[in-house]
């Protein structure tokens, strides 16, 4: 039976949360005032599932988790951290830059407990962010993280010190339809870059056999949080994320999860 999306969507926007809004125009450093320094202690960790993990690796994909997000010059709370291989890679937001968010990669270490990450884009605004830090015995990594750059008018700078959890996202083991083991499917899909939620499984997902249609809440940069559909199929008993357009084209879903797909 089909659900009416206008009722879902009502229900899920009077329940956003508010996300950080800038403080200062591009020249400020982006979410936070430039140069500012942090000494509060990381944040607690979510309810992002904790993976089992080869103890001598980093790899896999983290979630960043600030304890005053705005003490940031450039936002990385929430967005998700990929290690493969021992490379790092994120897309964190830079204040004024109207061409996306950067590709910031580099190396990645684990030494005993010690973690060390440098990552950086070479052009043209020259961000990088460098992160030490210590894993704990749930698996989180908490440290410090500098950042700097050049703000994309390329006429001055930007620095920051802040306090930083790394929270390490588990892909699920199952294709349960619930709102943790899909979510932990979002989050641990390929190519993903903000860490996304779904709170309520009554408004935000549709389950339908082997089929799963998920509305991710992602709080966007502007302070205002947003709703993403998602396409999921079970593939040898775990959540695959599929492509939203091309299932929405191809109608080879049940309806049950294709009422939110575009009209004509």
């Amino acid at each position: 039976m089909q659900k009416p999306l206008a009722g879902i969507f009502a229900v899920l926007i009077a329940a956003m949360l508010v996300a950080c809004t800038p403080a200062g125009g591009p020249d400020a450093g982006g979410i936070g005032n430039a140069g500012a320094t942090s000494s509060s202690a990381p944040s607690a960790p979510s309810d992002t599932p904790v993976p089992t993990s080869d103890e001598g690796s980093l790899d896999g994909v983290w979630a960043v988790q600030l304890a005053d997000p705005q003490s940031s010059c450039i936002v990385v709370t929430d967005r998700l951290l990929h290690i493969a291989g021992g490379t790092a890679s994120i897309s964190p937001g830079v204040a004024g830059l109207e061409d996306g968010d950067p590709e910031l990669t580099g190396p990645a270490t684990l030494d005993g407990e010690a973690v060390i990450i440098h990552m950086q884009n070479p052009a043209p605004t020259k961000d990088s962010i460098d992160f030490s830090g210590t894993r704990a015995a749930d698996g989180t990594v908490l440290g410090i993280a500098k950042a700097g750059g050049i703000h994309p008018s390329l006429t001055n700078g930007y620095t920051c010190e802040f306090a930083a959890t790394l929270v390490p996202v588990a892909a699920p083991t199952t294709a349960d339809c619930t709102v943790a083991v899909v979510q932990a499917a979002l989050n641990s899909a390929p190519g993903r870059t903000r860490f996304v939620t779904l709170q309520n499984q009554a408004t935000q997902l549709v389950c339908a056999g082997e089929w799963a249609l998920a509305f991710a809440q992602t709080d966007l940069d502007t302070g205002s949080p947003t709703l993403e559909p998602n396409l999921l199929h079970a593939e040898a008993g775990v959540w695959e994320v599929r492509d939203f357009a091309a299932e929405c084209a191809s109608r080879a879903a049940p309806d049950e999860v294709l009422f939110a797909c575009p009209v004509g």
